[in-house]
């Protein structure tokens, strides 16, 4: 290992806000990948001590969630930075160690940030540049610390879309880098009656799964890597390539087609194609959900179902904190932030994209654009109230042994006020 720093800080830039309801209660590097998250991917070539950098109103959360941790706080040695929303870092290992500097590149016309050599002084200068999205990349010049251009070198994650295409590289990548570092191999070794596993070599199963009958996991397009405690029913199919997290339940009957990774504690039933989950969140009736991103204590109504291509079968735009992105994509499913509920039979079109804490019921398609704390259907949308959202956040989470803590509120209470503009403009009032 060539890079020599003790010292390496993930940090948050105003493009964060790209990410949507996925980036709203977490850092972007949290946000799951293969068969872990992000920073897991990124910082698979480093060992030094790491620290977090990130938006004001996440700095308590992850004090708690990090205890011991610096949170956004400067260091007396010379720091390792680097841009929360980079794939990989490995070529970082080849830029000195012992001076300063700051590595740029293009994207999307606009030159960003993705990262820095900063010694305590510099640190500090910018600790005092922080805004509410993050870190912008014109203050970064302002520290008079020479530029070095990575010009196409590094990929940075633009939406969580770009985070769900890469998954079937990424998937293969994380479990190979997984079994590299473990001592036993984790392919389950018994006799299991009434399951057919196709290409098991590639099928990789904790000791403690349990498995039900009649029972098809197929390895054949990609690896399939099962965590601990999961539970699959039986009927069930499964299809590569996979990556699925602890504590799961699969229903009997589901049909999980990759490339998927499934975050923790995650009920999922139904069809379900080409998805990323980031765990705590429950889908476990009929209806299709392809394509999708979709956020922690999510629920899904039964019959839920979503489109993932146009009739016309042309590239899809969709609209992530007001913006409106071009994702290229001729498959965009749906974006449902954190503690999103859905209702029996709702029908989500083609890029719907959802905040925080949304509810939404009815019959026919809501609008493709649903703000943080909304609350309605097809027919009209209003705003859903910080206390009856709070209200529901804590039963959801106390069914899963986990605390509504004054941290996660305090960013509720943060996130409901930035939003109040964007409910503003898109909230569709009922007709009178």
């Amino acid at each position: 290992m060539n890079n020599q720093f003790r010292n390496i800080i993930l940090w948050e830039d105003e493009k964060v806000r790209r990410l949507g309801g996925v980036a709203l209660l977490r850092p972007v590097w949290a946000i799951r990948s293969g068969c872990g998250i992000l920073r897991e991917s990124a910082l698979s070539h480093f060992s030094g001590k790491l620290h977090r950098w990130v938006r004001p109103h996440l700095v308590e959360w992850q004090r708690l969630y990090h205890p011991g941790s610096v949170v956004n706080e400067a260091i007396t040695d010379i720091a390792l930075f680097i841009n929360g929303r980079l794939w990989d870092a490995t070529l970082l290992e080849k830029l000195p160690v012992d001076k300063e500097w700051i590595a740029v590149m293009s994207e999307s016309g606009d030159q960003t940030v993705v990262a820095a050599s900063l010694k305590h002084d510099a640190q500090e200068k910018l600790l005092a540049m922080l805004t509410n999205e993050g870190w912008i990349t014109d203050d970064w010049m302002e520290l008079g610390i020479p530029v070095i251009s990575v010009e196409n070198e590094l990929e940075l994650v633009q939406t969580p879309f770009d985070v769900l295409v890469r998954q079937e590289t990424e998937i293969a990548l994380d479990i190979a880098r997984r079994l590299s570092n473990s001592t036993t191999h984790p392919l389950i070794q018994r006799d299991l009656p009434g399951v057919w596993l196709e290409n098991p070599d590639q099928i990789f199963i904790h000791p403690s799964v349990k498995i039900g009958k009649q029972i098809v996991i197929d390895a054949s397009d990609g690896p399939i890597w099962i965590d601990e405690g999961t539970i699959i029913e039986g009927h069930a199919f499964l299809k590569g390539p996979l990556a699925i997290g602890s504590n799961c339940t699969l229903r009997a009957g589901i049909k999980l087609y990759g490339p998927s990774s499934i975050g923790p504690v995650c009920k999922l039933g139904g069809e379900i194609q080409k998805t990323l989950w980031m765990g705590y969140s429950n889908k476990q009736h009929d209806g299709y959900l392809g394509t999708g991103v979709i956020g922690s204590w999510v629920n899904i109504g039964a019959g839920t179902n979503n489109s993932d291509l146009k009739n016309t079968y042309g590239p899809i735009t969709i609209t992530i904190a007001g913006e409106r992105i071009e994702t290229g994509e001729v498959h965009i499913g749906c974006l449902l932030g954190d503690h999103t509920k859905t209702s029996i039979g709702l029908q989500l079109n083609t890029g719907t994209v959802t905040g925080i804490a949304c509810n939404l019921f009815g019959a026919g398609f809501p609008q493709t654009y649903v703000p943080s704390f909304s609350w309605g259907g097809a027919e009209w949308l209003r705003e859903h109230g910080l206390t009856k959202a709070i209200e529901t956040a804590k039963i959801a989470m106390s069914r899963r042994n986990r605390e509504f803590v004054p941290e996660i509120e305090a960013m509720f209470r943060t996130i409901f006020d930035r939003t109040a503009s964007e409910r503003e403009q898109f909230l569709k009032k009922p007709k009178t």
